[in-house]
């Protein structure tokens, strides 16, 4: 197969961490897969790796990885182990890497500042690929159109009494541009999640881990509501997103049945830890009231 590829991650205030303290890394994305790195603290260092794959009918694969951690004045921990990754997101670990005393990490491999860098070096050594996600409905036919909805050159042909049924922005629109049989939508559309969202508007199946952001950013962006309950309702009973991320999608898009899931699963300052974001200023500002009423009651 011969894929290979080095994930980097710096983790900050090691130093400070407690006993059962997690920290997650930022997603990095390689070979159509999510991965991140992670660590605890307990009498050893543990490190995870954690992959999302493209979508739950999508790949599986097995990959070697090899842990390194590096110190500033070149000492060098490196630890070894094998994974397969199913296309449901569960993975399973052959050759464990070994453990590695917490004390020993502390006192010879953080910066001056506690922090700690963990490089995670993979190789894929074997993939089952299947084909990308097939088209569930075309729109290129202009039988029973009367508008042509132009994203990125793409031209959608579609129902403008449907479409204004489902959304006040086409409602509006068509209202405005009743005599155009062509219509250039925003320039922010991205064609394919455009498709993904027709499809679902037109009553085919609903989202998956591979499309379900795309369908939410163009619903919200033509205040869809329909299409946007179904996005949330996938995210609270189906999705293997991480929290971190189904809690930013849930700020983001004003999901509130499913912010109010992510919360309550909450249950420790490590757990605050491992959904904030780097810049707070990135985060919807009533989550971050949500996230810091949720430290007060913990400390």
């Amino acid at each position: 197969m011969g894929k290979e590829f080095m994930i980097s991650q710096k983790f900050k205030n090691v130093r400070s961490m407690n006993m059962g303290d997690k920290q997650n890394g930022d997603f990095n994305d390689f070979s159509n897969f999510k991965w991140y790195v992670g660590l605890q603290r307990s009498r050893h260092l543990k490190l995870f790796l954690c992959v999302i794959p493209p979508h739950k009918t999508g790949h599986e694969l097995q990959a070697e990885f090899e842990y390194i951690i590096t110190s500033d004045c070149g000492k060098v921990l490196s630890t070894t182990g094998k994974m397969r990754i199913y296309k449901t997101g569960q993975c399973e670990f052959e050759g464990h890497p070994e453990p590695i005393a917490w004390d020993r990490i502390v006192n010879d491999y953080l910066d001056d500042n506690g922090n700690l860098e963990v490089k995670v070096h993979v190789k894929i050594i074997e993939m089952d690929e299947e084909e990308s996600r097939k088209v569930l409905r075309s729109f290129e036919d202009k039988t029973f159109s009367d508008v042509a909805l132009v994203v990125d050159e793409q031209k959608f042909y579609v129902s403008k009494l449907f479409l204004s049924a489902q959304s006040p922005y086409f409602a509006n629109l068509f209202s405005e541009k009743s005599g155009k049989s062509e219509i250039k939508l925003s320039t922010s559309s991205n064609p394919q999640n455009f498709q993904y969202f027709l499809e679902i508007l037109y009553g085919e199946p609903g989202p998956d881990e591979e499309t379900v952001e795309g369908i939410l950013s163009i619903a919200d962006m033509y205040n869809t509501p329909t299409i946007i309950k179904k996005c949330e309702e996938y995210l609270l009973e189906k999705s293997y997103k991480p929290l971190k991320e189904k809690l930013q999608m849930a700020g983001k898009y004003k999901l509130e049945e499913l912010r109010k899931r992510c919360m309550s699963r909450i249950q420790s300052v490590s757990d605050v830890k491992s959904v904030a974001v780097e810049d707070p200023v990135e985060m919807d500002h009533d989550l971050l009231a949500d996230l810091f009423q949720k430290i007060l009651s913990l400390v």
